[in-house]
């Protein structure tokens, strides 16, 4: 059979007859054309030659070596048609899940779990969110942190020290479905460029931000509303930045922002001051002169989707263990040791821990130690703690917990019904104890683990 082909499935789809196997018919076969042109790739290489003395050995087969060989042959060609039809089946759902996710994130509707029940509800949801080393494509929570996380550090004065420590992600059915609506209304009226929200910081005093997340900003007129510091320079509306520098000033102390989605839409630039001025005729939103301020007019068309809770960083950054959901703060930081040895067992007798402490002689064991004192204690003042910490060589006293705040000593009341202090040290992961901490590291010559003094 002079046959051109070379591929062995070729051979198993079609007969190739040949006359006995003779030497003759083979010797035939040397010297056709065919055996011209494979003789000749032999010479390109390994390749050719290995086709020749398959077709060779095939042409001399009895027919029911053949029939094996093509057997084994349609099988193998089975076999491989079902891996590749199932290489494009996994290929088309890879594909198809992709092009999901890309769908959600374009209409923003890329959901975290519990969200979803959330917006079907009728009560606000806080998802607490926090850096992760482990990139996770396709992840929910990690897209709004980071969203967050960029939104604020792009546009943060370079020499700030400022880090986010987390990032809240705020669902209130009312206020998101109130902003969604008011969206698809600016699309009609000024067109799909033009609707696309901004993202832009709010600064407001930390007891407003849980209102405000569950009732949506009031705007001028409504009531409720009142301007804290002026009528509003740029226009009597509700004030944002995408520069989180700006918004900062008006946080009172505290140490979280608002970032909201706010349909800025047709926006008047103002050339100059227009102190308490209504919404210009034709527009939806005010600019300052700089651009750095926006200012809206319309409660619809502000969605406070992030609480951006961030501290001042002196050391470098370090992904810290995600908290667990408890009844009472977690009891979180770092974990010091002192002195080396045996472990000092926790006194039982609160009272006699004090005294024994008081009677000790001063020291240098809290020499590293920040404290700030809250609530009532048991068993003696928080002036005379605070000497007590500052006889062996800490610091203590402060009115309220920063970020070189090392300890929080508080009671177990403000646990269970956080205070100011206690917020404050949770979101910096500080230590939070009880004052049996320090009377047992006092008398142990070393400061010993915190998380095994719980306020009591």
């Amino acid at each position: 059979a002079n046959c051109f082909r070379k591929n062995l499935l070729h051979f198993a789809e079609f007969s190739h007859p040949v006359a006995g196997g003779s030497t003759s018919a083979a010797a035939a076969d040397d010297e056709s054309e065919t055996d011209t042109d494979i003789a000749s790739s032999d010479t390109g290489g390994e390749e050719g030659g290995s086709s020749t003395k398959l077709k060779r050995s095939f042409s001399e087969m009895t027919e029911t070596e053949r029939r094996e060989v093509m057997e084994k042959a349609m099988k193998a060609k089975e076999e491989l048609e079902k891996k590749l039809k199932k290489a494009h089946q996994e290929v088309a759902e890879n594909r198809k899940e992709l092009q999901s996710l890309r769908e959600q994130l374009n209409e923003g509707h890329l959901l975290i779990e519990g969200e979803k029940e959330a917006l079907e509800g009728t009560d606000t949801a806080f998802f607490s969110l926090h850096a992760e080393r482990s990139y996770k494509e396709g992840s929910a929570a990690q897209i709004h942190y980071r969203l967050a996380e960029s939104q604020f550090h792009r546009l943060l004065n370079t020499t700030s020290n400022c880090r986010i420590s987390k990032v809240v992600y705020v669902i209130s059915p009312n206020v998101v479905k109130r902003f969604r609506s008011a969206q698809e209304k600016l699309k009609g009226t000024l067109g799909e460029a033009l609707s696309y929200p901004v993202l832009a910081f709010h600064g407001t005093a930390e007891k407003n931000i849980d209102p405000i997340c569950e009732q949506g900003f009031k705007v001028p007129g409504q009531t409720g509303f009142r301007h804290v510091t002026d009528t509003g320079w740029y226009g009597r509306g509700v004030y944002f930045s995408e520069y989180p520098a700006y918004s900062m000033g008006y946080i009172k102390g505290g140490t979280k922002l608002l970032l909201c989605q706010v349909l800025q839409g047709k926006a008047f630039k103002c050339t100059k001051l227009i102190h308490g001025e209504s919404l210009k005729s034709g527009h939806t939103s005010h600019t300052s002169p700089c651009g750095k301020e926006l200012v809206i007019f319309d409660s619809a068309h502000i969605w406070p989707c992030y609480i951006v809770h961030y501290t001042y960083a002196y050391t470098e950054f370090k992904y810290n263990k995600q908290p667990s959901v408890k009844a009472t703060p977690p009891i979180a930081g770092k974990k010091k040791k002192g002195g080396g040895g045996a472990s000092f067992p926790k006194s039982t007798d609160p009272c006699l821990a004090f005294t024994d402490a008081s009677a000790m002689p001063s020291s240098s064991i809290f020499d590293e130690e920040v404290v700030v004192i809250s609530g009532k204690q048991s068993m003696t003042t928080q002036r005379e703690l605070a000497k007590l910490i500052t006889k062996h060589g800490g610091s203590a006293g402060g009115s309220s917990v920063t970020a070189s705040t090392t300890l929080l000593i508080t009671t177990v009341h403000e646990v269970t019904y956080p205070t100011t202090k206690v917020r404050r040290a949770t979101d910096l992961q500080t230590p939070i104890i009880s004052d049996l901490f320090i009377f047992d590291s006092i008398l142990a010559g070393k400061v010993l683990d915190p998380n095994d003094y719980p306020p009591s």
